[in-house]
């Protein structure tokens, strides 16, 4: 475990939670995701994509809707720095 995580249990527990592998997703659900046929269906599904330089209540979510959080680009940065920064 890096030493930033082990600075309390809080950020301890957070690091095993991250760490985990998630189950894969269920086979039926992933039956029902939808497959765009056209151009014009493939471009509807990606104008969905929410801004990331905007909050959610900005881009109507409401409180208890369910977002399937996904990332449209790779980071190819790494999140556990081994060189300081400054």
């Amino acid at each position: 475990m890096p030493a930033h995580f082990s600075d309390s249990a809080q950020t301890e527990a957070c690091y095993h939670m991250l760490s985990r592998p998630q189950p894969p997703p269920d086979p039926l659900l992933l039956q029902r995701l939808p497959r765009p046929s056209s151009l014009s269906d493939k471009t509807q599904l990606h104008s969905r994509w929410l801004d990331s330089s905007r909050c959610l209540m900005q881009q109507g979510i409401k409180a208890g809707d369910a977002l399937w959080l996904r990332f449209k680009y790779y980071s190819f940065f790494d999140l556990d720095p081994k060189t300081p920064c400054g």
